[in-house]
């Protein structure tokens, strides 16, 4: 044998050592770490398999021993797998990279490992192709990422919704999130969304300019038999349904929770509707969500997406993303209209609380009206029986005291008769003062309120002596001016009638004195306490001279208030504003 030849042998036998333990150390490594673990030369050939028990291979192990990798998967795939081979064989680097395949156990992500390895094969660099599942961990990112993108979206239609001053600022703003959110090309409100409606409008519309609104904001639509249709599947649906228009769809995402289109599919409820699929066709939709909103005041709107510049696969978290800011917008939107009600309610309660306040003045000015013209009769009666009656009674009482003079023993029955006359005259005049003190005081303009209260009390126990009566008048009230004056005058001289006539009592307490409310404020108090058997509060409205005291007090723009104690007797607390 010659040198060379014992040289290559020499060679090719520690070639074969080199390769025996790179091999079983290889094969040890991949039995603790690797899911899967491929030989694979520069061309992409499989030279082998190392854990060919593996279920996360793309197919058996035997039937892809000696296959090229574009034979085993697509060509795309292949390509990428190639292209990393040669930069790990060109470079000598370790290359990592992540790919998905739908292999028996199911569809799994690969994080993979490509290294150069110290052996040819037939003259070919060759790789060792480690890779793990990563399937849980890349579950759990996506989930992350999901979770990630459902709050922090839901977080700018809170914050647009707070910021929104009225409904239609609510709705505008919410459809320029959704716009931007969803990357779709038109976002709108529909209202009414009532198939017996005879008109619908799209008064809120936020569109991409490739693809403008549907239609004119705010133009009313007459009903046809595709609104209707449509409105009625919105209606029978708590969750979004997705519209597809299956001309341009080539298959059918499990994200879709409902199928309105021509064609039919085994794994959704599909909904025969022609009329819909033409307008599909239209207005250029491929993708289509729409929700029925539905405040608890008012007609439900529908709150819909339209994606005309692909098919769009809608993802679970998409459509609960979706369903989420369709119930916030129902709230905010509940929360609008009630709060619109209420305002405009308010409005209207303001109204008839002025109206009622004009009636309220219109009628104490002239209640006040009727009781300054009735106290003006009553100072002209007064006045009357003072200057005619008062003066020609005077006269007769004159000259029948004369005729008595005269007649002192002459003529007895002339005198008698005279006396009888003069006594007669003189009680008449007593009444007629009396009579005119009840009309009208003439010590009330004269000498002001105090002195006329202070006169009626002491007229009154020369009349009923077995009544006692306290008054007690304090405070500047000299300058309460006319109507105030005579206001508390008949109250009091009221109060001390009904007293007399129905209450049986044997005390009376008046208090009568004034309050500074603030320095251009003034009220004047009265207080008119008895003992004796006391009213019923309801009968305040019923007679008894209670109702003329009211509204007397009121027509002043004062209160007035009745009371009965347990003890007994009627407690008046009267509040009257002097300026």
């Amino acid at each position: 044998m010659s040198t060379n030849e014992v040289n290559s042998v020499h060679s090719l036998t520690r070639g074969l050592e080199t390769l025996t333990t790179s091999e079983a150390q290889l094969r040890a490594f991949t039995q603790v770490l690797p899911d899967v673990a491929l030989v694979i030369d520069e061309d992409g050939l499989v030279i082998d398999i190392l854990n060919p028990d593996s279920q996360l291979l793309y197919m058996e192990a035997k039937q892809a021993i000696g296959l090229l990798l574009h034979q085993i998967f697509p060509k795309h795939q292949a390509d990428d797998f190639v292209a990393v081979i040669h930069r790990a064989i060109k470079t000598g680097d370790l290359q990592v990279c992540e790919y998905s395949l739908e292999v028996p156990v199911g569809f799994c992500w690969f994080e993979a490992r490509v290294a150069l390895i110290p052996v040819e094969t037939d003259n070919k660099p060759v790789v060792m192709w480690l890779a793990r599942d990563i399937t849980a961990s890349k579950k759990a990112e996506e989930e992350i990422a999901e979770s990630q993108y459902y709050f922090e979206n839901l977080d700018r239609i809170s914050k647009a919704i707070t910021q929104a001053t009225d409904i239609e600022d609510l709705l505008f703003h919410v459809a320029q999130e959704i716009l931007e959110i969803f990357q779709v090309d038109r976002a709108f409100f529909i209202h009414p969304c009532d198939p017996s409606a005879p008109t619908w409008s799209v008064p809120i519309e936020a569109t991409v300019p490739e693809y403008p609104g549907m239609f004119a904001l705010k133009t009313e639509l007459p009903r046809d038999e595709t609104s209707v249709r449509g409105f009625e599947l919105v209606l029978d649906s708590d969750e979004p349904l997705v519209f597809v228009n299956t001309t341009v769809m080539q298959e059918i995402d499990s994200g879709a929770l409902d199928l309105m289109a021509d064609g039919q599919s085994s794994d959704y409820h599909v909904v025969e509707f022609e009329v819909l699929s033409e307008a599909l066709l239209q207005f250029d939709i491929k993708s289509m969500i729409a929700i029925a909103i539905r405040p608890k005041v008012g007609k439900p709107w529908q709150l819909g997406v339209h994606q005309c510049a692909y098919f769009r696969r809608w993802s679970d978290t998409e459509i609960k993303l979706f369903r989420e800011i369709a119930g916030r917008v129902t709230d905010s939107l509940t929360n609008f209209v009630l709060f619109r009600q209420l305002e405009e309610d308010i409005v209207k309660r303001k109204r008839s609380e002025q109206c009622a306040q004009e009636l309220l003045e219109q009628n104490r000015a002239l209640t006040q009206r009727l009781f300054n013209t009735q106290e003006e009769e009553r100072r002209h009666i007064s006045r009357e029986l003072h200057d005619e009656f008062g003066q020609l009674l005077t006269a007769i009482n004159i000259h029948a005291q004369f005729i008595y003079r005269q007649h002192d023993t002459t003529n007895a029955k002339a005198r008698e008769s005279a006396r009888i006359v003069a006594e007669g005259t003189a009680e008449i005049i007593q009444n007629i003062h009396n009579m005119i003190s009840q009309l009208r005081p003439s010590s009330l303009d004269d000498l002001g309120l105090k002195v006329t209260l202070q006169e009626l009390i002491r007229q009154t126990q020369q009349q009923h002596p077995e009544l006692n009566i306290e008054i007690d008048l304090h405070g500047n009230l000299d300058d309460l001016g006319e109507n105030i004056n005579i206001t508390l005058y008949r109250v009091v001289q009221e109060a001390i009638t009904n007293v007399i006539k129905h209450a049986k009592a044997r005390y009376i307490s008046i208090e009568l004195f004034e309050i500074l409310d603030s320095e251009v404020s003034r009220s004047a108090q009265l207080t008119i306490q008895d003992d004796g058997v006391g009213i019923d509060v309801n009968e305040v409205t019923q007679g008894m001279g209670l109702t003329g005291m009211r509204e007397r007090i009121l027509a002043t723009g004062g209160e007035i208030y009745f009371d009965s104690s347990e003890s007994g007797g009627v407690l008046i607390n009267a509040l009257i504003p002097i300026d």
